[in-house]
């Protein structure tokens, strides 16, 4: 298994990562992405902190992100992340690339649309 899934909750992938029905190589990557996981959520934490607040003439003013950018890459089937980039993935021979583009593209609006949010954390994340 070689899928890193943000939108998986951390306490499921851990839970899988002891589920005894898996393969010892299944069951590693889950807890590799789990650990994996936290890391990359206590950044976009950071991240989010960063970009929705500054100080301007004493005062707190929200800082609106542009639209979230969205990056496709190529792990070529390892957890090695974040892999090749592919560039110009909407326009890429690849059918998985464009897909992908076009899939993560389309959450970017449904936030948008449903909960008039800018990316997942409202913050313009760079979805990838």
């Amino acid at each position: 298994m070689s899928c890193k899934c943000h939108i998986v909750p951390n306490d499921v992938l851990q839970r899988l990562s002891s589920d005894t029905r898996f393969s010892a190589d299944v069951r590693k990557a889950l807890a590799d992405t789990a650990r994996v996981s936290a890391e990359i959520r206590k950044l976009r934490t950071q991240a989010g902190l960063l970009t929705n607040a500054t100080q301007s003439t004493g005062a707190h003013v929200l800082q609106l992100a542009g639209a979230p950018d969205v990056f496709v890459y190529d792990c070529k089937h390892t957890q090695t992340l974040p892999g090749a980039a592919i560039p110009n993935p909407q326009n890429s021979a690849d059918p998985t690339a464009k897909r992908t583009f076009s899939e993560t593209t389309l959450v970017a609006e449904f936030y948008k649309q449903v909960f008039n949010r800018n990316s997942v954390d409202n913050a313009g994340m760079t979805l990838f």
